[in-house]
């Protein structure tokens, strides 16, 4: 799997462990990777790869997003991956915006 160019980020890091304790009960643990990816899937401003083969999940960013200065929606996009990653958690199905995912995002508009 090509991941393309990816960037560790503290500052998302940071935020990831502080959604995780607030939206998740810390239920979001094993190895995982928070950062920036550069080129991302086109129109997409993050995305959740499930861990594979024993290699670390991962949650990638637009880089985008820091260039036009949008930080609220850097942090919606690395809470709506999280949501994938809950999902992913549980056994339910992630890649999709199906039910799943739409019951877990109102879950979290309700916190």
């Amino acid at each position: 799997m090509i991941f393309g160019r990816w960037k560790a980020s503290t500052d998302l890091c940071r935020l990831f462990s502080r959604f995780n304790k607030k939206f998740f009960d810390g239920k979001l643990v094993g190895e995982i990777r928070v950062g920036w990816r550069d080129p991302i899937i086109k129109g997409h401003a993050g995305e959740f790869i499930p861990p594979i083969d024993g290699k670390p999940a991962f949650i990638l960013l637009n880089p985008k997003l820091k260039e036009i200065n949008a930080q609220k929606y850097a942090m919606s996009t690395l809470l709506h991956e999280m949501a994938h990653f809950h999902l992913w958690v549980q056994g339910k199905s992630q890649k999709t915006h199906g039910p799943y995912f739409q019951n877990e995002m109102k879950r979290l508009a309700d916190i």
